[in-house]
Order: structure tokens, then sequence, then C-alpha cells
């Protein structure tokens, strides 16, 4: 699990009324909340291989509907990879946001939109990383 404020996608996630951000004693940790359930958000660091990587980029052009009609492989996540995908999913699997970037020139650049999902699209991405 990661730190919510070490995250990229942090400042967008901040900005969504459906998230609530609370800072914890001395601003030491911060609680996030997808409010339609009160549950509580995890924040996530994957790093991937360049083979996983194409495939996760492929895979999150795809409408969820045909997602979930694919027979998918979960992903295994490397110490050092090529990809990096950032991930926040709440306690009940009703909310999903993630971006993915790819290593190039000394950093991680985004080649993924920040995606967010709800409801059983957010079951269905959570369940693949």
């Amino acid at each position: 699990m990661a730190n919510f404020n070490s995250l990229q996608i942090a400042k967008a996630i901040v900005a969504d009324n459906r998230i609530s951000v609370s800072k914890g004693f001395l601003g030491l940790s911060t609680k996030v909340v997808y409010n339609p359930t009160g549950s509580i958000v995890k924040a996530y660091k994957k790093q991937y291989g360049v083979a996983d990587g194409e495939k996760i980029q492929k895979l999150l052009t795809l409408p969820v509907s045909q997602i979930k009609d694919k027979e998918l492989k979960h992903f295994a996540a490397i110490d050092l990879g090529n990809y990096l995908l950032e991930e926040l999913v709440d306690a009940d699997r009703q909310f999903a946001a993630l971006r993915l970037y790819r290593y190039e020139q000394l950093h991680y650049a985004p080649v993924t939109d920040l995606l967010i999902y709800e409801g059983e699209e957010a079951a269905i991405i959570a369940s693949l990383f």
C-alpha cells in the first residue's frame, strides 16, 4: 500500500466531490473516504514489466463491458518496472481510480488519463490489479 500524498493522482482526486480527504494528528496521516458509501479508500503503486504494461494500457482503452467478457489473468507486479500503475480502491470495491505511467526520460510520464470507475465497473477493474 502506498501513501496517498505520494501519488501523482492525489491532487485530481482531492478535487472530486465523491471523495473526502482529512488530515490526521499533526498532518502525519491522511484519511480518504468514498462519500456515497463511507468506505475508506486505499492507495496502491504497482510496477509492471514492458509486456504486462503494454497489455494493461490496451486493456484500459476498452469499455468495462468488454473487459468483463474477456478471460483475463491478474497482472503480476514487479519491483522495478517500466510501467507504474497508481490505483485508489475503496474497501467495498465500489470506487476505483487509476492512471498508468511509463518510464521515459528519467521519470514516469502518464500514458492514460485519470480513469474513475464506480459500482460494478470498479469491482471488475479492482480485481485485475
